[in-house]
């Protein structure tokens, strides 16, 4: 495959590339129209992931506590004695 795209930044890969120098070479309306697409997108994926993130803290209210396994808690009770005296 030959180098070069036509769009300003290149196109490697098929996936289309925008630079800083680029984005600089863009007509004015279209560099703010680019700008603001890239502005929502970043926005929509903030937003989801800050409910996904308040379900997450909610749902950590629910989770009971379990007794702990014997081992564990032999150890605790050692650990607090070392502590203790």
């Amino acid at each position: 495959m030959s180098g070069g795209g036509g769009a300003p930044g290149g196109n490697t890969g098929g996936h289309a590339q925008l630079s800083a120098s680029g984005l600089t070479k863009l007509p004015e309306p279209v560099r703010r129209m680019y700008e603001q697409a890239v502005s929502d997108g970043v926005h929509q994926v903030f937003l989801y992931t800050l409910g996904i993130a308040a379900a997450a803290f909610l749902s950590a209210w629910f989770i009971k506590p379990r007794p702990q396994p014997a081992a564990v808690a032999a150890s605790a009770a050692d650990d607090q004695k070392i502590a203790a005296g």
